[in-house]
């Protein structure tokens, strides 16, 4: 569809016993590290990133919300309360 925007994620993961740690309170990348796939419509306006591209950017994801309202023409910077 010409107008969809996908987001894929996940929420950080356990550790598994990596680094002999359990939880996810632990800085390493196994407790830090997750999945963020984007995929926008070609015809969205003012979108520099190319498709296609893979990025190894941090990212978080209260960021979320406001990048999918902007895309939507709901939210401009100054309405986070």
């Amino acid at each position: 569809d010409l107008k969809t925007f996908v987001l894929y994620t996940s929420d950080h993961g356990d550790m598994q016993m990596d680094h002999y740690m359990w939880r996810k309170v632990w800085p390493y990348e196994g407790s830090a590290h997750v999945p963020l796939i984007v995929r926008w419509p070609a015809s969205l306006p003012n979108i520099t990133v190319p498709r296609g591209a893979v990025l190894s950017h941090t990212t978080e994801l209260r960021d979320v919300m406001p990048t999918f309202l902007a895309v939507a023409g709901l939210w401009t910077a100054g309405d986070e309360q």
